[in-house]
């Protein structure tokens, strides 16, 4: 209830302001309004042109709310609001200097990493997933550089993400990668030694990359080109930078 009251519920509110002052719009909001699999199955792309390409984004109650208010800002620019949609990947600490936000107990990735780190080990099978990093503070700059171009959406994400195995690595440089086996032997060992959170968002990952692994995937092809256009040049560090806070 607190979800859909502050993020679609106030986006509608600020619309209105925007619509009465004759103001500018610029809406932060997900990459993960593209959800993970499609109704009818199968697998699909998710670019800057997409908003519902028949995806699931019901089950996440945070998702759900950004897609819903994404709706109310599209339906408002076709009313002639100057609307932008910035679709944010996953923020991590800054790149200048690793500085990470000040709950990261509140911060899944964060307890992810915290998690697997505490095994020691990767299943094989996780071990390549790409994992999009972005540095809050050139996740700003690159909004800065975007905000009067012409296109209405953009992806602010890593466009050449490091695999699992190197993002762990950065924080545990003892990881090791490890058969399925092996895995489970070690999540029978050392779950019941970590908090019932950690070990549970760990058992999730694990059981969503056997048997249900994302099937769609989210590309900046188009960001990346205005960025280029409009000089945007900045590279996004190693992990072991933007990560030295985890």
């Amino acid at each position: 209830e607190t979800y859909l009251s502050v993020n679609v519920g106030g986006t509608a509110n600020m619309l209105e302001l925007a619509k009465a002052a004759h103001a500018s719009f610029y809406y932060m909001s997900t990459c993960s309004v593209s959800g993970d699999h499609l109704r009818t199955g199968g697998g699909a792309e998710f670019t800057e042109q997409n908003y519902d390409i028949g995806q699931i984004w019901e089950e996440n109650i945070y998702v759900k709310s950004k897609f819903l208010a994404e709706g109310l800002v599209l339906k408002a620019a076709e009313e002639g609001l100057d609307v932008k949609i910035f679709r944010l990947g996953r923020l991590v600490g800054r790149a200048s200097d690793g500085v990470f936000q000040r709950n990261p107990e509140s911060n899944v990735f964060y307890l992810i990493l915290n998690a697997f780190r505490q095994l020691g080990a990767l299943p094989a099978r996780s071990a390549a997933e790409k994992v999009d990093l972005m540095p809050i503070d050139i996740c700003v700059r690159q909004v800065l550089a975007l905000k009067d171009c012409e296109d209405r959406i953009y992806h602010i994400m890593h466009s050449k993400p490091p695999i699992f195995f190197d993002v762990l690595k950065a924080v545990a440089p003892e990881t090791v990668v490890v058969d399925d086996a092996a895995f489970a032997q070690l999540l029978a060992e050392k779950a019941p030694c970590m908090s019932k959170e950690l070990s549970a968002l760990v058992m999730d990952h694990w059981h969503r990359s056997k048997t249900n692994p994302p099937a769609i995937t989210v590309t900046n092809e188009l960001t990346q080109e205005h960025l280029r256009q409009v000089g945007f040049s900045q590279e996004i560090p190693a992990p072991e930078q933007i990560l030295s806070a985890f």
